[in-house]
This record gives structure tokens, C-alpha cells and sequence, in this order.
């Protein structure tokens, strides 16, 4: 999910840098890409927050005892960096921007669509860090630090 996530971003920002080059890449590559974006996006906020989680969902607080995730969260949300855009809100404008089939979205200008792509994935980030930073590592397949590292560093 992460490396999806991270790299859906790295593709939809490569095709942004060649359209300002003044290319004129796929509109049907964006579009599915930002769509691919938007689904993991969707996965990583569950992932991480676990809202209203069905006993079959895998969610970060799974990994750990107690309270100590919602307390590694809290943390984070103190740390003086942006916070996250409100959940809820966030997966209203994914579903109904990007992932729901409507006329007006047929007609819209493809400059129209002007997500904030990197700051939303990076915001999450700080979260998937403190998930990777603090879980055991007997709880999870033994690449994943690496793999899940390189991904998060990737838009550093």
C-alpha cells in the first residue's frame, strides 16, 4: 500500500513536470493514475486511523498493545508540523472528485483538476513513519522497513 501510494505520486508528479515542459502526456495515464492515487490514499487513512474498522479490516493499532498507536498519533499531531486535512472531508473529495462518475466531470478542464497531491501523501507520511519507526518487527515481513523507508523517502 505504501509503495503504491508513494509511487502513484512519483508518476502523477513526472507527468505534471512533463506537461510544464510542454509535453502532452495521456490524459487517460493521469487520470488513471490519480485514481490509483486516490484508492490508496483512501487504504493508508483507514490504515492508519482505523475509522470505523470492521473486525476483518488491518489497521495500524492492530500492530500494538494497548493504546500505544492512538498515543504515537497524538504525539504527531503535536509535533508542530500541518495537520492532516480532516479525514471525512478528504474521502468526500476523493470520492465525489475523482472516483465518482459524473457528467460535469466529463467537460472539466484538465488544468481544472488541481489536487494537492504531494502535500496530502507527505502529511499522511509523518504517520506511516511513526507506524514504521515504532512497530515489532516481529509483527511485520522482514523487507518491510526497507521497502516501506525507501518509499517514504522518496518525496523527501
Amino acid at each position: 500500500m505504501v509503495e503504491r501510494l508513494f509511487g502513484n505520486l512519483h508518476d502523477c508528479m513526472a507527468l505534471q513536470r512533463a506537461h510544464y515542459s510542454g509535453e502532452t502526456p495521456s490524459r487517460w495515464t493521469r487520470e488513471a493514475l490519480l485514481d490509483s492515487w486516490a484508492m490508496q490514499l483512501r487504504n493508508a487513512m483507514h490504515f492508519v486511523k482505523g475509522s470505523n474498522a470492521q473486525p476483518t479490516d488491518i489497521v495500524a493499532a492492530d500492530f500494538f498493545s494497548g493504546e500505544r498507536w492512538r498515543e504515537l498519533r497524538a504525539g504527531n499531531e503535536t509535533s508542530g508540523r500541518p495537520e492532516m486535512p480532516d479525514q471525512g472531508k478528504l474521502e468526500q473529495w476523493i470520492e465525489t472528485q475523482i472516483l465518482h462518475l459524473r457528467y460535469e466531470l466529463i467537460h472539466a478542464a484538465q488544468d481544472a483538476k488541481n489536487w494537492p497531491l504531494t502535500a496530502v501523501t507527505v502529511q499522511l507520511g509523518r504517520d506511516l513513519q511513526a507506524f514504521l519507526d515504532n512497530v515489532p518487527r516481529e509483527h511485520v515481513a522482514d523487507d518491510f522497513a526497507v521497502r516501506v523507508q525507501n518509499a517514504l523517502d522518496s518525496v523527501r
